[in-house]
C-alpha cells in the first residue's frame, strides 16, 4: 500500500478510449492499441510520488499512455495532452486512509479536517475506541470502508474533484484483502475481527464505487491471492486494476514465487475480459525485472503494462530487455509449460521464457533457430536461474539465393527474338547450303554415270 502516493502511473497500456463519462462498472471502453510499439503485448507504466521526469515530458506521452496523478499536479495535464491528446490521466486517491497532513483530501477520498470534527465514527477503532493509524505511517488513520455514509462520501468526494480537474478517471489505492495487515502490532477492530470480516465490508465499498462512480475506476488489488476468485470479483466491476508486488513485494523475488500461477491466472482473467492491469514490481536490478517483465509477456495482450520505476519517488529505469520486448511482434499463442517447468510463450521475432521455481534449470534446446537477448547473442540453448526469465529475439534466417536470369525487358525481348530470328535463318542458310551441296554432288554423279552408259553403246556398235 501506497501513503499520499503522486502514482505517475504513466502506465503503456495504451491510450483507452473512452466514451465519454460514464458509470465505472458499466463503462464499454476498452483499450486500443499502444501505437508506439510493434509488440501489442508489450506496455509500460510508471509510477512515482510526485510527477516528474528525467525525460521530456514529449517523451513520456510517447512512451506511457495512461497517467495517474494527485489532485495537486492537475497542472500537468494539458501539457500531457497537448504532446498527447489521446493520453488517459487517472486522479489517486486512498480509499482506506484519512491523513492530518492532508486536510483538504488531495489524496485521499475524504478530507480529514471535516472527517476529524464531523464524523467521528468514519474511523475504524480499537476495542478502546482509539483510532487505528497504519503501522508505517502514524499519521495515516484508517477508516471504516463498511459504513454507507463514508462510502458516500468517498466516491463523491474524489468523483468531483477529478471531474472538475479534468480527470479521465480515478485511482484508488489501498483496495485490501486484508486491512489487519496494516494493523500496529497486537492492534484489532472489533468490528472487523477476521479477514471474512473486513472483505464483507470491502466488497460493499467495491460495489457502492462502481455503481456510483460517473468516471472510470483503476483499483489497486492488494493481497487477493489469499482468497481464489477475489480478484475476478473486485476487477469485474472497475475499469482496472493494479497487482502492485507482482513478482517482488519488497521481500526479494523468491517471497512471491508462491502466489506466481495465481497472479498470472488473474491478469490471464483480466485480458479475456477486457480490463486493464497495471503490474509493478519492487525489484531494482536488471535479472529481476527482465523475470518480471517476461512473466507479464506470458499473458499480456493489449490490455497489461509493467511498470519502469521500482520505487515512487525515484525516475524510471529502462532496461534493454524493455527494448528488445518491443520488437517480438505479435504473440503466436497462449504460453505454454515444458517438460522441465519452463513456461514459454512464441511470438512472430522471438520467445520469452520464465523459470518461476526456486530451482535452476540446466541448459536445454530452444528449438526454432538461434536466438539473442538478455546479454545472450546467437544461442539455441539456455539455462535458466531461479526466479529468472528471457527475453529473445529470433535470429533472422539465411537462404542461399538461386541464380535466375532477370526478366526480360520489351527491349532485351526484342534482341532476343532478333537474335533467334538470325540464329534460325543462319541455320537455314546452312542447312540449304548443305542440301544444294549435296545436290549438285548428285547431279554430278548422274551426269558421269550416263556418259559411261553412252560411251559403252557407242563401242557395241562398232564406231
Amino acid at each position: 500500500m501506497r501513503r499520499r502516493l503522486c502514482l505517475a502511473a504513466l502506465g503503456g497500456l495504451l491510450a483507452l478510449p473512452l466514451s465519454g463519462a460514464t458509470a465505472l462498472g458499466r463503462t464499454t471502453a476498452t483499450p486500443a492499441a499502444h501505437a508506439a510499439s510493434t509488440s501489442p503485448g508489450v506496455l509500460f507504466n510508471r509510477e512515482i510520488f510526485q510527477y516528474k521526469t528525467s525525460q521530456t515530458t514529449a517523451a513520456q506521452a510517447a512512451r506511457y499512455s495512461v497517467v495517474v496523478l494527485n489532485a495537486a499536479d492537475a497542472p500537468h495535464i494539458a501539457t500531457l495532452r497537448a504532446e498527447n491528446p489521446h493520453i488517459l490521466i487517472f486522479m489517486y486517491q486512498s480509499a482506506l486512509q484519512s491523513q492530518t497532513a492532508d486536510p483538504t483530501g488531495i489524496t485521499t477520498c475524504t478530507p480529514y479536517g471535516t472527517d476529524n470534527t464531523s464524523h467521528p465514527t468514519w474511523f475504524l477503532t480499537d476495542p478502546l475506541l482509539r483510532r487505528i493509524y497504519d503501522k508505517g505511517y502514524p499519521t495515516n488513520y484508517l477508516m471504516d470502508v463498511g459504513n454507507p455514509a463514508y462510502q458516500q462520501a468517498c466516491i463523491s468526494h474524489a468523483d468531483q474533484q477529478a471531474q472538475a480537474l479534468g480527470f479521465n478517471g480515478v485511482f484508488f489505492d489501498d483496495v485490501t484483502a486484508n486491512a489487519l495487515w496494516a494493523f500496529p502490532p497486537g492492534e484489532s477492530s472489533p468490528k472487523y475481527p477476521n479477514m471474512a470480516a473486513w472483505q464483507s465490508a470491502m466488497s460493499s465499498w467495491v460495489s457502492y464505487a462502481a455503481s456510483h462512480s460517473s468516471l472510470p475506476i483503476i483499483a489497486n488489488l492488494g493481497g487477493t491471492t489469499v482468497t481464489p476468485g477475489l480478484w475476478q470479483k473486485w476487477a469485474s466491476q472497475f475499469y482496472g486494476a493494479m497487482e502492485e508486488s507482482w513478482t517482488d513485494g519488497g521481500a526479494g523475488l523468491a517471497q512471491q514465487v508462491p502466489d506466481w500461477p495465481a497472479k498470472l491466472a488473474n491478469v490471464a482473467w483480466s485480458e479475456a475480459h477486457g480490463k486493464v492491469v497495471l503490474l509493478h514490481s519492487y525489484n531494482k536490478t536488471e535479472t529481476g525485472n527482465t523475470y518480471g517483465l517476461a512473466s507479464m509477456l506470458l499473458v499480456a495482450g493489449g490490455h497489461t503494462s509493467y511498470a519502469t520505476a521500482a520505487t515512487y519517488q525515484g525516475a524510471e529505469t529502462w532496461y534493454p530487455e524493455y527494448s528488445t520486448a518491443q520488437l517480438l511482434g505479435s504473440p503466436l499463442g497462449s504460453y505454454s509449460r515444458r517438460s522441465n517447468g519452463v513456461y514459454e510463450r512464441q511470438f512472430q521475432n522471438g520467445v520469452v521464457l520464465v523459470n518461476p521455481t526456486l530451482s535452476s534449470v540446466r541448459s536445454f534446446s530452444i528449438g526454432g533457430g538461434a536466438y539473442s537477448g538478455s546479454g545472450l547473442t546467437n544461442v539455441s540453448s539456455v539455462s535458466l536461474g531461479p526466479t529468472s526469465g528471457l527475453v529473445l529475439l529470433r535470429a533472422p534466417t539465411t537462404t542461399h539465393a538461386t541464380h535466375n536470369p532477370p526478366p526480360a525487358t520489351h527491349k532485351t525481348h526484342k534482341k532476343h527474338k532478333k537474335h533467334k530470328k538470325h540464329k534460325s535463318h543462319k541455320k537455314h542458310h546452312k542447312r540449304h547450303h548443305k542440301k544444294k551441296h549435296h545436290h549438285k554432288r548428285k547431279h554430278h554423279s548422274t551426269t558421269t554415270h550416263s556418259a559411261a552408259r553412252a560411251l559403252g553403246i557407242l563401242a557395241l556398235l562398232g564406231l
